[in-house]
């Protein structure tokens, strides 16, 4: 059985209801109770470890793990939680996207521009991981805060307030997975060039590498490098062509084909501008290295 199949899915436009959400401690030999539980659940472990299964694939939380259980699936417990487990849990009811919404991508914005949403915007739904793993100090602080607030919330009755703490903790959860989506496409997209920087390389290269527009493409990589796909590639050639000239006799318009830069006056002129001199200069000055 797929983990995928077990993933909650939350429609943009209805917030979660919070039914309970609480701290709780392990007490002695406790297991997680074995249930078909009619909301979906969200754990966050401060502390100590403890074992979940649902519908057969188990999961071991350790601390700083936030897990997600979907409403209406069979989930237990075989083995005691360590000793000293402490951890937060919310339990909600969320309507499910129906058949004719579509998973929502974050839109790329600058803050400048003015955006009008339309009804159709609202038929799109985000899906939460079954399992997030603490990676960063500062984020589990953060979301550890937003659990201590939620919990606070629901048990003073404040139902929106509650409802709303837990849409920021999905949309935090959701800004994260993006990050490391992007991370993920700008690491492929370097290797790529890396290993190819001496073909050509086209946007729609780049999209059958990622299975995304290249507008996209273009937006994540930037935040990852600083630098456009085009710029990274350029400096990829320029770098092997200060090695070719270093170490080799080869010429000039050899050098620029070999690098991926066929027309040798082009060559010439984007080296000039990125080593502040022309390639044959560049190549006197490391001469007494060879």
């Amino acid at each position: 059985m797929s983990e995928k199949k077990h993933r909650i899915k939350i429609p943009c436009m209805a917030a979660p209801f919070v039914c309970e959400a609480d701290r709780c401690a392990a007490g002695e030999h406790e297991i997680h109770i074995d249930r078909i539980f009619g909301c979906n659940v969200v754990i966050l472990l401060l502390k100590g470890s403890m074992e979940i299964i649902e519908d057969g694939i188990g999961y071991t939380l350790t601390a700083g793990d936030m897990f997600f259980l979907k409403s209406g699936v069979h989930h237990w417990g075989e083995k005691p939680f360590e000793r000293g487990t402490v951890w937060y849990y919310a339990h909600f009811l969320c309507p499910e996207p129906s058949g004719n919404m579509r998973e929502y991508v974050p839109a790329q914005v600058a803050d400048a521009d003015r955006v009008y949403l339309q009804t159709a915007d609202t038929r799109q739904f985000f899906e939460l991981p079954k399992l997030l793993r603490r990676e960063d100090n500062s984020e589990f602080e953060h979301i550890e805060q937003l659990f201590r607030r939620l919990a606070a919330a629901h048990n003073s009755g404040d139902i929106m307030r509650t409802s709303a703490l837990l849409m920021n903790i999905f949309s935090d959860i959701i800004g994260h997975s993006r990050k490391k989506s992007a991370n993920a496409y700008a690491d492929r997209i370097k290797a790529y060039l890396g290993e190819h920087c001496a073909e050509e390389i086209t946007s729609a290269d780049i999209e059958k590498l990622c299975g995304i527009s290249y507008k996209y493409i273009c937006t994540v990589f930037k935040e990852d490098t600083g630098m456009t796909v085009k710029k990274y590639l350029i400096g990829l050639r320029i770098r092997s062509a200060c090695r070719l000239l270093e170490e080799t006799s080869l010429t000039v318009s050899e050098i620029a084909e070999k690098v991926g830069m066929g027309d040798v006056y082009y060559f010439s002129r984007i080296f000039n501008r990125e080593k502040g001199c022309p390639p044959t200069q560049y190549r006197k000055a490391y001469v007494p290295r060879i």
